[in-house]
């Protein structure tokens, strides 16, 4: 058995003015509990306890020397970077100019430095080396390991370069 749909109708749909009524009383309800005197509820905050009842341990803030060290060797492999950087231009202004096969020794000079930037950095992202632990290595660190994914990257643009015939 089918049941009849009933047409749309024009006095059955929501007019503009309808709606800003419905409006200005959503926010006249949601401000009756100030109205009232009664006081908002306070936020919750983050529970200090993981779902098994166990603490969070806290992370231990880096010291001022890691931070020294730290910005340091970042200091440090940005300006090998930029030495990467230029290179890595020259080769590809080479390439075009000429050929690819003119270009491989400014790319092999790059991709060196680009290796030596991030050899210079790894021991503050990685905790095998124990300067930091997992959890401020994630803490911390993530601004720096976003730099050192940038410079991989413009490594991974160089094309393969054979070994030099020294």
């Amino acid at each position: 058995m089918r049941v009849p749909v009933p047409e749309a109708r024009e006095d059955t749909a929501v007019n503009p003015r309808s709606k800003t009524l419905l409006a200005a009383a959503l926010v006249a309800a949601s401000a009756l509990p100030v109205a009232c005197g009664k006081k908002a509820p306070a936020p919750v905050a983050a529970p200090t306890t993981q779902p098994g009842g166990t603490t969070r341990p806290s992370v231990p803030a880096l010291t001022a020397v890691q931070k020294t060290a730290i910005d340091a060797a970042f200091a440090e492999a940005a300006t090998i970077v930029a030495q990467a950087r230029k290179h890595r231009e020259a080769a590809e202004r080479i390439e075009r100019e000429s050929s690819v096969q003119d270009a491989y020794a400014e790319y092999r000079e790059a991709k060196h430095l680009y290796v030596d930037a991030m050899q210079i950095v790894e021991e503050w992202l990685q905790e095998d080396y124990g300067k930091l632990t997992r959890a401020q290595i994630d803490a911390f660190m993530r601004p720096y390991q976003n730099d050192v994914a940038e410079w991989q990257k413009e490594m991974g643009r160089i094309p393969k370069v054979p070994p030099a015939d020294d």
